[in-house]
């Protein structure tokens, strides 16, 4: 009897370790029901046109931050389409906040995400291409824009 239940102890145990690591995600995509986005780890840096583009997700939780994460997408979505960078009507794009800080030049940002349908699929989900990145710091003075192709950023005014 005690062996039995052993053996169920630790295949519970093993169970969950298994489920938590495949719950753990690291992709680029977005999901609209849940209003959820999920980003990779990059990384940037501002100021060096030859170092690699590496931003790191930030320790310090956006909760932190003195301007909250609808107050960052309303900040960029105001903006003009030409200092976006976007082609088209402002109505053509979904702006989401990303649920984990970024860390760029060593400072904490809010990321903003301008993302197109993509397709509709057969579940209602909704897939969608990422076409603008957007950076507002924790303190909602300063904010900057990734350029797609090359990862370079850039402060916008």
């Amino acid at each position: 009897m005690k062996k039995i239940l052993l053996l169920s102890v630790l295949f519970l145990f093993v169970f969950c370790i298994v489920t938590g690591c495949s719950n753990k995600q690291n992709s680029d995509t977005t999901t609209i029901n849940n209003q959820t986005t999920v980003q990779t780890e990059t990384s940037a840096n501002i100021n060096d046109k030859n170092k690699q583009d590496t931003t790191k997700i930030s320790k310090t939780p956006l909760e932190k931050a003195s301007i909250s994460g609808s107050d960052a997408s309303k900040k960029i979505s105001s903006l003009s389409m030409d200092k976006l960078a976007l082609k088209g009507k402002k109505e053509d794009y979904k702006f989401m906040v990303s649920t984990q800080g970024k860390v760029i030049d060593g400072e904490d940002y809010i990321e903003v995400i301008a993302s197109r349908v993509k397709k509709e699929n057969k579940d209602g989900s909704i897939s969608m291409d990422t076409v603008g990145q957007y950076f507002i710091s924790y303190d909602g003075k300063k904010m900057l824009i990734k350029d797609m192709e090359t990862g370079k950023f850039s402060e916008l005014k």
